[in-house]
């Protein structure tokens, strides 16, 4: 929000900050629709991962937040 903020003066940035201003308005929406696939991804890690003994999870940025949810008994 800051950076969005400094860059407020800048014409050359107008259209790149409406962008990250309207994908944080959809932040909510994508959330919920998240949160209403638990179960099926609840039922896809009993079917596929409950049977393996290890598993690598790989990603960056929000995806970092997986790897506590993460367990494999």
């Amino acid at each position: 929000m800051m950076a969005l903020q400094l860059s407020d003066d800048s014409i050359s940035k107008e259209a790149r900050r409406q962008e990250i201003i309207d994908g944080l308005h959809e932040i909510p929406a994508q959330i919920k629709g998240i949160l209403m696939m638990d179960k099926a991804l609840q039922q896809l890690a009993k079917e596929t991962l409950a049977k393996e003994k290890s598993l690598l999870i790989m990603g960056r940025g929000y995806q970092c937040e997986l790897v506590p949810l993460v367990s494999v008994s």
